[in-house]
């Protein structure tokens, strides 16, 4: 009698714990799809191609032109004598003539609302009658020519120019040196020696306007 008993509380355990597993299965199957499911509700904007709307603002182009692109109504500086020509702003004002001694030409450009304020113009622009007046008015270093004289002034101790690069200016070979670590105003130079014996010296203090302006020049 005890052994029936055994046997069917051993049936109905076998039958509790099929039913049990059974229904933790189903259970266990209707989770897994429905985070399946909400797995894939989540990849699907990733995943899937942006649409117009959606894509991020395309990033402005930098400008590297001053307000006014119209060359062609810029201001024209002609100086047939010392045969040099270049277009400039409007908006700038010119100022510096012929000067009596040595440059034999300075002039100064740039924006006429600074006034007297202690900031450099938009870039200036030097005739020298010889390279050889221009070293023994600057550090008078003997250059013998505008390569050797580049290379001395940037081997100084506190060198005016440094990064020396070649280039062309009007058709003529000039040369390009970024100013040194202490010149005030900081900028770009740029010299083109003339066949006449004469060096022009540009000093620009805005790259814009170099990038504007010197294809403008004509010697």
């Amino acid at each position: 009698m005890k052994y029936y008993s055994y046997l069917v509380a051993a049936v109905v355990a076998s039958l509790i714990l099929g039913i049990s597993s059974l229904f933790l299965s189903v259970h266990t199957a209707v989770t897994l799809e429905q985070m399946s499911r909400q797995i894939s509700s989540l990849k699907s904007p990733i995943s899937g191609e942006l649409t117009p709307s959606s894509k991020p603002p395309a990033s402005p182009e930098l400008s590297t032109t001053p307000a006014e692109t119209e060359i062609s109504t810029w201001n024209t500086y002609d100086d047939k004598p010392i045969g040099i020509h270049f277009k400039y702003p409007k908006s700038w004002d010119l100022k510096g003539p012929k000067s009596p001694t040595y440059p034999i030409l300075d002039l100064s450009l740039g924006n006429p609302t600074c006034g007297d304020c202690d900031q450099p113009p938009a870039m200036t622009v030097k005739v020298w009658s010889s390279v050889y007046k221009f070293d023994t008015n600057t550090k008078n270093l003997n250059a013998k020519n505008l390569p050797d004289l580049l290379a001395k002034y940037s081997a100084l101790p506190d060198p005016l120019y440094q990064n020396v690069k070649t280039l062309t200016v009007g058709g003529k070979p000039a040369y390009q040196a970024d100013a040194g670590p202490n010149v005030f105003g900081g900028g770009q130079f740029v010299f083109v020696p003339l066949t006449s014996g004469k060096l022009i010296e540009l000093w620009f203090f805005q790259s814009a306007s170099a990038v504007m302006i010197l294809p403008t020049f004509a010697f």
